[in-house]
């Protein structure tokens, strides 16, 4: 039994460097369409300024991460999805460095390697590893800010001084890490409300408690307030946004597909072993016997209590319960499930079966379904662009959009291949963004115009026939786009 833990340890270098390799296998898949938006709000060419004021304002993620790619084009050539994609794939390897070396010590190895393997190997993490949105930027941020909350909490609970350092370190990644995700900003104020929490239970002096949050809240006000006026502005909490539509009902498997995977042996397993690890962490605390780390099981739970209820909150408004968003709180999750699962794994065998078949799983199932990302109609952004610089380069581009992205961003971001990328320098309008009077006299010049539809389904048909006031016709379809006709 003693060799267990070096034998799993060993299987977990492999998984992790497995994990690394295939962060690499999807830099020639074609934009898709939020990655279009990063493309377009990075444009090296513009002054960030501008794209700040006409593109990311209106945006309803932070701008840390674009204004990072923005000084990242001006190095490297500007257009082929690789360079776009490469920094998130250095931040995702550097988060799992952080994860390594900044691992609280008194965890042990074992554990250590555990977490790592468990934050290399999940699908989201590997995805969005190469992909050009903010994701992996967020969790570079949330890595540290979980260890030093857990630290933090040591400290208040066996009543030691916390350091000037320790709180600027809190301070610095809580505003970077803000000014990336409003996800970041949920972790930075669950860690916050739960610090002070402990420190008043431990009538511990609240001044840096209090100080230090309201330090970090300041410094997001200048994003929070105006970007809160533009949202009101273009009725983000009324409706006028794509995540309103998501039914309650899948609420359990987003999370659990952010969890452990979208494939179901890998997620069986995933709550077989948490299931497991709170069954057992349940009959040791009725049985009054001793539980390893109990207190951090507990406190990590507690963020994920409240996170979950703060996101309940705000989607009876907004519905917020995508599991991407999530990956903020995939460090604190993944750290809970290896306590959990420490002592299990140190003693037993069957749990690091279990834990060895979930990964390799995880990492069988993605090898296998990139190659279904990397087939161009799968996402279709680059084959219209081609369909169009093949068959009609000299018309002018209708898109027919109800997306919520910021409408002055749309006509470059679905203009972007035949433009940027191709040359071609063609006029693209977005119908839906358009006021009444400006889309009727756009819409005398249809017959001359190749018009399109992205994420086409008949509810969208529907809509999109209705706030035009014209009959939609799919003259042909690529993977969920539509090419269309309007007719009188």
């Amino acid at each position: 039994m003693k060799k267990i833990p070096k034998i799993l340890v060993v299987c977990l270098a492999v998984f992790v460097v497995v994990s690394l390799v295939l962060r690499g296998v999807l830099f020639s898949m074609p934009y898709e369409y939020d990655e279009l938006f990063t493309a377009v709000s990075t444009d090296p060419t513009f002054a960030f300024s501008w794209l700040y004021h006409h593109y990311l304002l209106i945006d309803v993620h932070p701008p840390l991460y674009n204004l990072l790619l923005w000084g990242w084009n001006h190095w490297v050539h500007f257009g082929p999805e690789l360079y776009l994609r490469l920094p998130s794939l250095f931040m995702g390897v550097a988060a799992l460095l952080i994860a390594w070396v900044d691992f609280p010590k008194r965890f042990g190895t074992l554990a250590r390697s555990v977490f790592v393997a468990l934050l290399s190997c999940n699908l989201y993490i590997i995805m969005y590893s190469q992909h050009a949105r903010s994701y992996m930027l967020v969790l570079l941020f949330a890595v540290p800010l979980t260890f030093l909350f857990t630290e933090i909490s040591l400290l208040i609970r066996t009543r030691q001084s916390i350091t000037v350092h320790e709180w600027g370190r809190f301070a610095v990644v809580s505003v970077l890490l803000c000014w990336s995700h409003y996800f970041g900003a949920l972790l930075f104020g669950c860690f916050s409300v739960l610090l002070l929490a402990q420190a008043v239970y431990y009538k511990r002096n609240l001044k840096w408690f209090v100080l230090v949050p309201s330090i970090v809240f300041i410094l997001f006000l200048p994003w929070l307030i105006p970007n809160f006026i533009a949202q009101l502005h273009y009725e983000r909490f009324a409706g006028n946004w794509w995540g309103n539509v998501a039914p309650w009902r899948l609420i359990h498997w987003a999370l659990i597909y952010a969890a452990f995977s979208t494939f179901w042996p890998a997620w069986t397993l995933g709550l077989i072993m948490l299931g497991w690890g709170m069954i057992r962490l349940g009959v040791r605390l009725k049985q009054k016997k001793s539980c390893p780390f109990v207190r951090e099981i507990l406190l990590l739970g507690l963020v994920l209590i409240l996170a979950l209820g703060c996101v309940a909150l705000i989607s009876l408004k907004t519905f917020l319960f995508f599991g991407r968003y999530f990956i903020a709180f995939l460090p604190g999750f993944y750290l809970l499930l290896t306590l959990l699962l420490l002592p299990m794994l140190r003693r037993g065998i069957v749990i690091p079966v279990l834990l060895v078949g979930f990964l390799s799983t995880n990492l069988i199932f993605f090898a296998i379904a990139h190659r279904e990302l990397v087939k161009t109609p799968k996402i279709p952004s680059r084959i219209i662009s081609q369909i169009f610089r093949d068959t009609y380069p000299d018309k002018e581009m209708f898109v027919v959009a109800l997306e919520g992205f910021p409408p002055p961003a749309m006509p470059a971001m679905y203009g972007f291949y035949i433009n940027r990328v191709y040359g071609l320098n063609r006029p693209v309008v977005e119908l839906i963004s358009l006021d009444e009077a400006t889309r009727n006299e756009v819409l005398k010049r249809k017959d001359n115009a190749f018009i399109w539809m992205p994420n086409c389904t008949k509810k969208k048909l529907q809509q999109a026939s209705d706030k035009i006031h014209r009959s939609v016709g799919v003259y042909g379809r690529v993977s969920n786009a539509c090419i269309l006709r309007i007719f009188k």
